[in-house]
């Protein structure tokens, strides 16, 4: 479970109770929620997912190369 992103369910009288997650993922969803509720975050990464969409994007190759001289 520690390193392969499972999940375990317990149930109570057959409905799940609780979930049990690796510290890792505990960790990685905690980094995620500031982003999540962060309204102008989100809809950077949506104008960012959009341009990459539709081909406007740079990789970080290019990017390096235009900045030195």
């Amino acid at each position: 479970m520690e390193h392969q992103h499972e999940r375990v369910v317990i149930t109570r009288n057959g409905r799940a109770a609780a979930v049990l997650i690796s510290p890792d993922d505990l960790d990685a969803l905690e980094e995620t929620l500031p982003v999540l509720t962060d309204a102008e975050a989100l809809t950077d990464i949506r104008e960012a997912g959009a341009a990459y969409a539709r081909g406007d994007a740079t990789s970080g190759v290019e990017a390096v190369g235009r900045l030195r001289p």
